[in-house]
């Protein structure tokens, strides 16, 4: 299984190979194919460490692109699923008594996350794993800023104590209404406006909603480390 130290340094931008490694690698190599080749011509055996390093190159690489890859995608589907749990009617109600138990069932639904966490603007918030929490220092943290700001925000790595395990933050903003992403026509105004009333809000049909507060997801990093250790490795 591939390392949270691995991991930590894939996250930071590090390169799962480092020169040392592949200087390693390469000096391997060179005396594996000497007690191969034995008595074999001098040119021969260049020839043929060459094809044998450039191959060994060409997958390293390979396996690094595919697992760069497979980590966008995996972490893609959770933004995805961070984002539409904001969207959700009991969600944007802002009511406890809708939001707990949906969350609760969501957490229970969701195996990736380590809990989910609904946040008012003022940081107060409702984790699934602890309840209601009146303590505001979440209202500091960048990732919490861009959401209630209207941005989705993936963070880096932090941890809650010295003692507790890693994680990464999604947080999606909670919109006061959808949001209008397209043109419509006058027509679909006019049921976009009955609908907006329909749910209690202004029934203006072109006015910006504004946030009302965050929706995050905590995934533990060792989440992603399991993920990256079952992708396939690259035949050579």
């Amino acid at each position: 299984m591939v390392s949270v130290k691995t991991l930590v340094q894939a996250l930071r931008g590090k390169p799962l190979l480092s020169r040392r490694s592949r200087r390693w690698a390469s000096l391997t190599l060179l005396t594996s194919s000497l007690l191969i080749v034995g008595a074999t011509a001098v040119t021969s055996y260049w020839l043929v460490h060459k094809i044998i390093l450039d191959s060994v190159k060409a997958n390293a690489l390979l396996t690094v692109e595919k697992a760069g890859d497979d980590i966008d995608q995996w972490l893609a589907t959770r933004v995805a699923e961070v984002e539409t749990l904001a969207n959700q009617v009991a969600i944007r109600s802002m009511h406890l008594e809708a939001v707990i138990p949906f969350l609760s069932l969501e957490a229970d639904r969701l195996p990736e996350y380590d809990f989910l966490l609904y946040a008012y603007p003022d940081g107060s918030h409702y984790r699934t794993d602890k309840g209601f929490i009146q303590d505001r220092k979440l209202a500091s943290t960048s990732y919490f800023k861009q959401a209630i700001a209207g941005q989705i925000r993936i963070s880096g790595l932090m941890t809650t104590n010295a003692n507790a395990p890693q994680q990464v933050s999604i947080a999606a903003p909670i919109w006061s209404a959808s949001p209008l992403r397209r043109t419509i026509s006058k027509e679909r105004a006019e049921i976009r406006a009955e609908n907006l009333y329909a749910f209690g809000l202004p029934s203006d049909p072109y006015q910006k909603p504004k946030p009302v507060g965050t929706l995050v997801g905590i995934i533990p990093v060792k989440h992603i480390a399991d993920e990256v250790a079952d992708i396939p490795k690259v035949s050579g």
